[in-house]
């Protein structure tokens, strides 16, 4: 573990550590907690501004919070708190408004309004999606474009070269869940013993399968659109979700890569596209009736090795025999103790 000053040099390293967890996200920021005993060492290199590399990760953490406190047993204690180098997503503004058509070069960019430095090319094809963006945070503008397509992003160090460059790349995944493909790794299940401490929840308190989206107008001459996810065939069974997408003008203003603004209206099939997507935007928020929470034991599958954030791969449980649900990796946290070293995945996503 390797602490940079904000030039980038490196001034050394935390010592006396009890525990490090180190959260990576698929979609959004990062995030560290770091417990080591308080020295004057340690407590120079937890300045706001300094950043923390670790060898087996490629997101670069920067400090932004400490805890000084007293233990009966270890004495006195540091407590360092942190958001990896995605957070300078969360420093800009978009000024106006953009309007993106493809997924991909839409979050890069808005990576380039960023601080951030450097910029990976995305892979076509590109993630169609039809989304005006504005007025907000860049990372929350980015998390819609996530939303929309289904696909992410991180923010990557140049270590080690110790750079404070960081390099922004869109995230796609891997479908792991096709048996005898090349990307396929295996099935894992709580049988097999890959999955332990597992709970099932199916619920449908707040479960919908349409959305009936309402933009602009007034009383019967408002414009809305209707899209479903899953409608099942009998209507008793429909739950419909209002959207009030009356924020969404059909005329709009259009900030220019060059920050020259352009007017223009939206034709009517491009403003109903525009609620359409709004819709499923919000749809997939209640779009779930069927979630697993599981431990991964990571002696099945090797992360870094055998898959990477954003991957989808195939679970399977002993309570619900013959059904295979695709599950997507949104997150992973690596816990080191002084005797151990861990991994924890987290899926959010099954299908």
């Amino acid at each position: 573990l390797f602490t940079l000053d904000s030039d980038g040099e490196w001034i050394g390293s935390f010592n006396n550590i009890s525990s490090l967890q180190w959260l990576e996200k698929f979609q959004g920021v990062g995030e560290f907690k770091l417990v080591c005993s308080w020295t004057q060492d340690n407590y120079d290199l937890a300045e706001n501004g300094h950043s923390l590399i670790l060898m087996d990760s490629p997101i670069r953490m920067f400090i932004e919070h400490y805890e000084i406190s007293e233990d009966s047993s270890d004495g006195t204690i540091l407590t360092v708190r942190g958001r990896s180098a995605a957070q300078l997503l969360d420093e800009k503004t978009l000024i106006g408004s953009i309007l993106i058509d493809n997924a991909e070069p839409g979050m890069i960019r808005l990576a380039k309004m960023s601080s951030i430095d450097l910029f990976a090319s995305a892979s076509s094809p590109y993630k169609q999606v039809n989304i005006e963006l504005s007025w907000d945070s860049l990372l929350a503008n980015m998390l819609k474009i996530c939303d929309a397509s289904d696909i992410g992003f991180e923010v990557t160090h140049g270590f080690p070269n110790f750079s404070t460059q960081d390099t922004f790349t869109v995230i796609k995944g891997i479908d792991r869940t096709l048996g005898g493909s090349a990307d396929y790794i295996g099935f894992f299940s709580d049988a097999n013993g890959a999955l332990s401490n597992v709970q099932i929840i199916k619920g449908s308190e707040n479960y919908k399968n349409k959305a009936v989206i309402a933009g602009e107008g007034n009383g019967s001459t408002r414009i809305y659109e209707t899209v479903e996810i899953g409608t099942p065939a009998n209507p008793k069974l429909v739950k419909e979700l209002f959207v009030d997408a009356s924020d969404l003008p059909k005329s709009y203003s259009i900030t220019n890569e060059s920050g020259s603004a352009t007017q223009g209206t939206y034709s009517d099939s491009q403003y109903r596209r525009l609620l359409r997507d709004r819709g499923y935007e919000e749809l997939n928020k209640y779009n779930k009736d069927f979630m697993v929470q599981a431990d991964f034991n990571e002696d099945a599958a090797v992360y870094g090795v055998d898959y990477l954030l954003g991957d989808l791969l195939p679970l399977g449980f002993s309570h619900l025999p013959g059904r295979t649900v695709r599950a997507r990796v949104s997150e992973i946290t690596r816990v080191y103790k002084p005797s151990e070293k861990s991994i924890i995945t987290t899926f959010d996503k099954f299908l």
